[in-house]
């Protein structure tokens, strides 16, 4: 019989990891003494990926759906499957689920024989979450994930409230300990338990960081993430309120940042740079320290465009993705002017909410917008929204002209033709093509594009989801049937006889409003 040398199997477990490998990797972890410790520490490694969790999946696949924004298809037909399976499938499945959170936690307890908590690399506490609210989490299921050394978290019958933040306590508390990294992925637990959590780890450990939703961040949270600075490439602070909003800049010295994603609310749209203009300039000087940004999204957060802009212009940074949901205002014409010098974008996402300076994106902001998205010639995704109602034929051939690595273009307009199809076509990467504008597009017009696509534009999905010209439906499955045979493509099609609203320049915000209503 031949032996290999520990080191070999080391790499063979951490080749399986790196596949998902999670069956391979149980049945070394069952084979023998010799294989035990390294496959069970690669397994516990990416318990967040495992298939039986809420964001396991067996492929990470991004794409995007019909907003513009990256998904992830593979884990939406997870969900699919998981929907379809029978009460004993989903049952069997949830159970599993259960065994693999309660392992981790009893190793959080030393109640295991080994250490699974400290292999752990990524901590999801929505997943946990998702877990205990789970409709098949019931009956024996519960009591059995409850029993023991568990039945402390459990009052009259139920968990704790706190339930997320009494366990992410115990698992950091024993997170890591052989390990140069982790990365941590909140569940909404409340302020202090994040606080405590987030000190609880080895300073110069934490890698990653994301909240979907936060209530009021003191400066002792702020404070806590610092002592991470040097390690932390990624973070996500979403729906930040009013109150905190000023505090981000607290954070000045994470500059080692890769990825940035900061949120306010709908409601909470008041300049940063009006009512708070110390925080806003240093916050300014903090981002404008992190040269190895390379993505980051502002969505709803005050005084973004503004922010937007200072970074836009610092020629030590340069971004390859790039989101900005905001309301109208005067630094929107400032921001998007100095677009241009990120010509190392590859994904832009623009969105602009209503407001008083709104109706700036007519004929000529348009013309602005255009000239400036032109220069991004490294693009590859392209999503513009509601900052576009003015485009024309002209704007989109030219776009098309100036941008062929396009794979996925999403756009609004005004009275958009057939004359466009001939330059969309030369784009011989596209794969996804999204019109939320009006359109009078023909069926002819419509399968001489499809005719002249090629090998490069691949299962290509084309939406016109705001036509004023009706096709009838035996038109609409000679265009599906044309595409699905040309490219394996689908289309999509939807009818709207309203008339085009089209705002007037010369009209006020309050005038425009009533219009709509009116119609």
């Amino acid at each position: 019989m031949t032996y290999l040398p520990n080191e070999i199997w080391c790499m063979i477990c951490t080749q399986l990891q790196h596949q998902r490998d999670f069956l391979t990797l149980y049945d070394c972890a069952c084979s023998g003494k010799q294989l035990a410790t390294t496959a069970l520490a690669n397994l516990y490694r990416i318990p967040n990926l495992a298939p039986v969790t809420d964001r396991g999946s067996d492929e990470e696949i991004p794409v995007h759906d019909k907003f513009g924004r990256i998904t992830n298809a593979a884990r939406l037909a997870k969900e699919r499957r998981i929907s379809g399976k029978t009460f004993s499938q989903r049952e069997r499945y949830v159970k599993k689920w259960t065994v693999l959170w309660r392992t981790m936690i009893l190793s959080s307890l030393c109640k295991t024989f080994y250490p699974y908590s400290q292999y752990i690399r990524t901590l999801n506490l929505r997943d946990l979450e998702r877990l205990l609210t789970d409709s098949k989490f019931e009956g024996k299921t519960r009591r059995n994930f409850f029993q023991d050394e568990l039945a402390q978290f459990m009052v009259g019958g139920v968990p704790f409230s706190n339930y997320n933040s009494v366990i992410a306590m115990e698992i950091v508390n024993r997170v890591g300990e052989g390990e140069s990294a982790q990365t941590l992925l909140d569940g909404d637990t409340s302020v202090n338990g994040l606080t405590a959590l987030i000190n609880e780890l080895r300073p110069k450990s934490l890698e990653s960081f994301a909240t979907a939703s936060c209530d009021y961040l003191s400066p002792q949270f702020f404070q806590a993430l610092s002592c991470h600075s040097e390690s932390l490439i990624e973070l996500k602070l979403n729906t930040l309120k009013q109150c905190t909003i000023p505090k981000v800049s607290l954070l000045n010295r994470c500059t080692n940042l890769v990825s940035l994603s900061l949120g306010g609310t709908w409601w909470n749209i008041v300049g940063l740079d009006d009512e708070q203009s110390d925080a806003f300039l240093e916050t300014i000087a903090w981002l404008k320290e992190c040269k190895q940004l390379r993505t980051l999204a502002f969505t709803k957060f005050p005084g973004g465009a503004g922010l937007m802009a200072s970074i836009l212009l610092e020629n030590s940074i340069h971004l390859t993705s790039l989101e900005y949901v905001g309301a109208g205002s005067p630094d929107t014409v400032r921001f998007v002017q100095v677009l241009t010098n990120q010509t190392s974008l590859k994904f832009l996402y623009l969105e602009e909410l209503e407001s008083p300076y709104t109706n700036r994106w007519f004929p000529e902001g348009a013309d602005s917008l255009v000239e400036s998205l032109s220069k991004l010639v490294n693009l590859t995704d392209l999503h513009v929204r509601e900052m576009n109602d003015y485009f024309t034929d002209q704007h989109i051939v030219r776009l098309a002209g100036s941008l062929p690595k396009l794979r996925a273009w999403s756009t609004n307009g005004n009275a958009l033709t057939d004359d466009i199809w001939d330059a969309v076509a030369s784009l011989r990467s596209l794969q996804i093509l999204e019109f939320g504008a009006v359109t009078h597009f023909t069926a002819d017009g419509i399968l001489e594009f499809i005719e002249k696509l090629g090998p490069g534009n691949k299962s290509l999905v084309l939406d016109v989801s705001n036509s004023r010209n009706r096709l009838s439906k035996k038109e609409q499955k000679l265009i599906q049937e044309k595409i699905t045979k040309k490219v394996g493509g689908k289309f999509d099609f939807v009818y709207n006889s309203d008339k085009p609203l089209i705002r007037n320049p010369k009209v006020g915000p309050s005038s425009s409003s009533s219009e709509s209503d009116s119609d």
